[in-house]
C-alpha cells in the first residue's frame, strides 16, 4: 500500500528518525507492578508496531500513534517528506496496518485482533485532530476517515454497492435445558450412544436443507 512518491507509510516516518534507536520497550514482561510511561517519537512507535513480534507491543504502538502528534511535541525542522506532512504519518501509518502490510518480523499483516485495534485508533486519531465542525470542506480534515472509508471501499464494496458477507458456516448455541434434553433423551435410548461433544451444542444452519425449519 504505497503512497506519494511510491513508498509505505513505515518508510516516509523512518526518515523523520533523529535517533540511533529503533525502539524502546521497559519491563516488556510486565515484571513490575507500577505504572511506566516511555515518550518515543513517531518513527520509533511505527517500527515498533512493525518490527516487534509481541501482540501486545502492537497494541502499545498503535495506542500511542492515536495520540500523535503531542501538542507538546517539539517542532522540527522537516515539515513533509515526499510531499506527506509529518503530522499525518502516525495516521498513515495505522492506514497500512489495517489494510495489512505486511508486518516486517513476519511478512505477514498483523492479527485481526491488532488490525481492529488499529481501527480504532484510526478513529480516535480522526476526532481528536478533526475540525470543529463537520461542514469542513478542507481535505486534510479528514484524513482518518477517508483511510477508514478507503479500507471499507476496498473490502465490501463494488460498483457503488455494497457487498453481503458471505458466511461458510453460521452457527447458534442452544440453551442449556435443550441440550440436557437431549442428552437424556439419547441415554434413554439404550447403549451405543456417542459421546456428547462440543459440536452437539449449537445448531450450524449451513448444515440444513431447502425443507429444514431455520428456526
Amino acid at each position: 500500500h504505497f503512497h506519494i512518491g511510491g513508498y509505505q507509510a513505515i518508510e516516509l516516518i523512518r526518515l523523520t528518525n533523529l535517533t540511533p534507536l529503533l525502539w524502546v520497550r521497559v519491563d516488556p514482561l510486565g515484571l513490575y507492578g507500577g505504572r511506566i510511561s516511555v515518550s518515543q517519537p513517531d518513527a520509533c512507535l511505527a517500527e515498533q508496531l512493525f518490527y516487534d513480534g509481541d501482540a501486545s507491543a502492537q497494541l502499545d504502538a498503535i495506542r500511542s500513534l492515536a495520540e500523535r502528534p503531542l501538542a507538546i511535541q517539539p517542532p522540527t525542522k522537516i515539515t513533509a517528506v515526499y510531499d506527506v506532512n509529518i503530522s499525518e504519518l502516525p495516521i498513515r501509518v495505522l492506514g497500512d496496518c489495517l489494510r495489512g502490510s505486511p508486518a516486517l518480523h513476519s511478512s505477514l499483516p498483523h492479527t485481526p485482533i491488532v488490525r481492529a485495534n488499529a481501527a480504532l485508533a484510526m478513529a480516535q486519531w480522526q476526532n481528536n485532530k478533526g475540525p470543529p465542525t463537520r461542514d469542513s470542506m478542507n481535505p486534510d480534515s479528514w484524513i482518518g476517515l477517508n483511510l477508514l472509508m478507503q479500507y471499507f471501499k476496498e473490502r465490501f464494496y463494488s460498483n457503488s454497492v455494497v457487498m453481503p458477507v458471505k458466511f461458510t458456516r453460521i452457527a447458534l448455541k442452544k440453551n442449556e435445558a435443550e441440550t440436557r434434553a437431549e442428552a437424556a433423551a439419547n441415554s434413554d435410548s439404550g447403549a451405543g450412544v456417542p459421546k456428547a461433544t462440543h459440536d452437539d451444542g449449537f445448531y450450524y444452519f449451513d448444515n440444513l436443507g431447502e425443507g429444514s425449519e431455520r428456526a
